[in-house]
């Protein structure tokens, strides 16, 4: 708030009053005049697409927003304190990763009609309506092991969707809606907003890891590679049997004539580039090329989209560094990589 920040996104008609409190709160701490913080309610269009459902977030079984039921008095109770909050816009967010640009045309219908029903019942005149993110990424653009993913994963982790395309697809369907009711000059005062997020992120990131460790299995024929980026570091690969394609950093464009197991650095048996649970939600083998070697570096492509929020310090391991890679070629070191000291700094003994 005292950054001045364009909207706050409310989850819950409870969190109208949290932010009336911190803006007494800031009032009373600065000694001065404060404007009033601006608002978004968050709602839930009650739409499914076509991610992992713990990316859905647009359902009642959802935990995020405030249900149709709802809006009507979440909005009046948003309005009977304008000195200390001002409700701009409403909110929605379909989830993350999500192929198709229906669920998104339907979600801003959803809201374009609760738009217009707000200023009927309230006479208020919104300023936006932020579609949220969940623009996808296409983690398969080297398709050589695609064919070894399901099909729902494959085409959820291969979609092509722009930005663009949401936006025009989304105000196609409201302008029809706002024809047929005779409010296209409320539409035509609503700022449309979009949060990318991973579509922008995910490309911009790349892990490094290490072959640490080689070991085979004579009695399957397996080849194990041990490197030291275990779902510390990619906890998605982890949570959601997430696929990032995996490359020789420095053998790009050698042919992919071996299979390899591939496993992480941590003391646990679900640290593993497959799916451990045999439900085929990963390839059983990465393929790289022949005589992958300990020191050799590896690279998880279209990465950069929640790995650094989500590493944590599992198994006592002191977390990497980042670099940034400019334009130019220019590296800059943005994250130093951990140390040993830095895993006890805040314990008190």
């Amino acid at each position: 708030m005292r950054a001045g920040i364009y909207s706050i996104n409310v989850d819950s008609i409870y969190e109208i009053e949290l932010v009336e409190e911190a803006v007494r709160r800031a009032r009373n701490e600065l000694n001065s005049g404060m404007p009033p913080a601006r608002i978004a309610l968050r709602l839930v269009p009650e739409i499914g697409t076509r991610s992992h459902l713990g990316l859905q977030t647009a359902l009642l079984t959802s935990k995020f927003g405030i249900s149709s039921s709802e809006v009507l008095d979440s909005f009046r109770r948003g309005l009977q304190n304008p000195e200390l909050i001002h409700v701009c816009g409403i909110h929605i967010h379909v989830g993350s990763q999500t192929p198709d640009v229906e669920p998104f045309a339907e979600a801003f219908k959803s809201m374009w009609t609760h738009l217009m029903t707000i200023h009927r019942e309230t006479g208020l005149t919104l300023e936006h309506i932020n579609l949220g993110g969940g623009i996808p990424v296409n983690y398969l653009r080297d398709r050589s092991q695609a064919d070894q993913l399901p099909e729902h994963e494959r085409d959820m982790l291969g979609a092509e969707l722009e930005p663009a395309t949401v936006l025009s697809e989304a105000l196609r369907v409201a302008r029809e809606s706002a024809r047929d009711a005779e409010a296209e000059h409320l539409l035509d005062q609503v700022t449309i907003l979009l949060e990318p997020g991973r579509s922008i992120i995910a490309d911009a990131g790349v892990v490094l890891t290490r072959v640490q460790n080689i070991k085979r299995r004579p009695e399957t024929g397996d080849v194990w590679l041990l490197t030291d980026a275990g779902y510390n570091i990619l906890l998605s690969m982890n949570n959601y049997k997430w696929y990032y394609h995996l490359i020789s950093a420095s053998r790009a464009c050698e042919s992919l004539a071996a299979e390899y197991k591939v496993a992480g650095p941590l003391c646990d048996s679900g640290d593993v580039y497959f799916d451990i649970e045999r439900h085929g939600r990963l390839p059983d083998y990465r393929l790289l090329p022949r005589d992958v070697k300990p020191g050799e570096v590896l690279a998880l492509l279209n990465s950069g989209a929640y790995s650094l929020a989500q590493m944590f310090p599992y198994n006592g391991r002191p977390l990497p560094a980042a670099v940034m890679v400019r334009e130019a070629g220019k590296a800059d070191l943005i994250r130093k990589r951990d140390t040993y000291e830095d895993l006890l700094v805040n314990d008190i003994w």
